[in-house]
């Protein structure tokens, strides 16, 4: 029998190693009742809105300013999702019979949209001074939502006016009520916003929940392998079985070498793999070593594109500070790669981060129980691994490392582009490029913001 080479002894060990790991984590299966019914849209910010029209709910869903109209049968199964604006914050409500007014804020401008039940624009108008426009549900008020820590889960009762509970629900998020349809005596639709953790606002999304019976059992998260694999090294400072799970990553998904042949989207991994080897510049000690030396590096695995059909930044001298709130670009097509692996040259090992690498990791690090010592030290198990940089105001710690290229705006024909990424220290960047021989030249920097 052929003796085993070292290095397949080492995967067999660390595979051997990474079973027994799991096998130790029992996961938390989900007991649901034929009754309890919810939705969630992870890709959302929050639920803001509910109306009840010929047999079907209709809930106004917003992304920051993206508007999006779902419409849900009465059992909660989504029957269509359309985006109906891209520019609108604040908004409420108005219904009629055949159709509703969209009420918010743009900017220095109020607006109203008239829209039917197919999302179609049956018509618009601006009010130039905003804050005219009311909340018309302030029916809200007649039900109470509180939060409770019955031993570490968190409990949401849901109660009406006459403090008689509707519902109590045990889920591993933090969730926060911005409306309610009542149904029947006993039955109510609320809808709303999730996160993580309570204060981190960039880990939220839109949650709805049919409340007809009591004592729901909802988990979004907690069964998720990897985080548990987490808490099993952190609770015994392992990092052995820690160094197993992050090459299990870096592993896991490699890097993508065959394109779709778009033209934009091989443009996109082009210019990425040009800029991020250059805008890749750790910090320094006095003696030179470096402050931050991980052995992994994260990057999203999604990003967004843009293709205008022109980019005017001015290069010359003359203009030493642009105007922040000119876009410089005609708005364009907008597109996103949510499998993004683009081949860097960087001296560490790279994990791709899908969304349940990013989950695992947050649902880590918001165990923290509002203790922010203990928080700091769950990002230092794992500051060998992969440096995470604490939030600068509020918000989730920053998992992904830098530079994070948020975003890449090309113009039509691949010549000009503007950068927007995250390096060093909590500033957002917006460059100017333009391609001379196949190469992508810094032209000027736009805009540096701290975030």
């Amino acid at each position: 029998m052929k003796l085993l080479s070292l290095k397949n002894l080492l995967i067999l060990c660390s595979a051997a190693m990474l079973l027994s790991i799991l096998s130790s984590c029992s996961l938390f299966k989900i007991n649901r009742s034929d009754n309890e019914v919810y939705y969630v849209d992870k890709q959302l910010r929050s639920f803001d809105h509910i109306m009840l029209h010929q047999n079907s709910y209709y809930v106004i869903g917003n992304d920051f300013s993206s508007i999006y109209l779902y419409r849900f049968d009465l059992n909660l199964k989504l029957i269509e999702k359309i985006k109906i604006s891209d520019k609108l914050y604040y908004t409420s409500i108005e219904q009629f019979k055949d159709s509703f007014l969209l009420k918010g804020t743009w900017r220095s401008h109020d607006k109203a949209y008239l829209l039917d039940y197919q999302g179609n624009k049956l018509d618009s108008l601006n009010v130039v001074n905003p804050g005219n426009f009311s909340n018309v549900f302030s029916e809200n008020q007649k039900i109470k939502i509180e939060f409770l820590d019955d031993e570490n889960d968190k409990v949401v009762l849901i109660s009406n006016k006459s403090s008689e509970i509707l519902s109590k629900s045990i889920i591993d998020f933090s969730y926060f009520n911005n409306c309610y349809h009542k149904i029947s005596e006993k039955r109510y639709i609320i809808a709303g916003q999730g996160k993580i953790s309570p204060k981190w606002v960039s880990t939220s999304f839109g949650f709805i929940m049919l409340l007809s019976n009591t004592n729901h059992n909802i988990q979004l998260f907690n069964d998720n392998t990897y985080t548990k694999v987490l808490e099993s090294t952190y609770s015994t400072q392992d990092s052995f079985k820690l160094e197993i799970l992050f090459n299990d990553w870096h592993q896991m998904n490699v890097e993508q070498t065959d394109y779709n042949n778009e033209e934009w989207f091989e443009e996109t991994y082009n210019i990425y793999k040009q800029l991020y080897p250059e805008l890749l510049n750790p910090t320094r000690k006095t003696d030179g070593n470096l402050l931050y030396n991980p052995k992994y590096h994260l990057i999203n695995n999604s990003i967004q594109v843009e293709i205008s059909d022109s980019i005017n930044v001015p290069t010359e001298i003359k203009q030493p500070r642009l105007d922040i709130r000119k876009l410089l670009y005609k708005p364009g097509i907008k597109r996103e790669i949510t499998d993004f692996r683009p081949n860097v040259t960087i001296d560490r090992k790279v994990i791709y981060c899908d969304q349940q690498i990013r989950e695992s990791l947050l649902i880590f690090l918001s165990n923290y129980n509002g203790d922010q010592e203990e928080l700091n030290k769950r990002i230092s198990f794992l500051k060998s691994k992969l440096r995470i940089i604490p939030a600068h105001w509020v918000g989730a710690p920053n998992i992904y490392s830098l530079p994070d290229i948020k975003r890449i705006i090309f113009n039509s024909d691949y010549s000009k582009s503007i950068v927007e990424y995250r390096n060093e220290g909590p500033t957002f960047y917006r460059v100017y490029y333009e391609k001379f021989n196949e190469k992508w030249i810094h032209k000027r920097m736009i805009v540096s913001i701290i975030s």
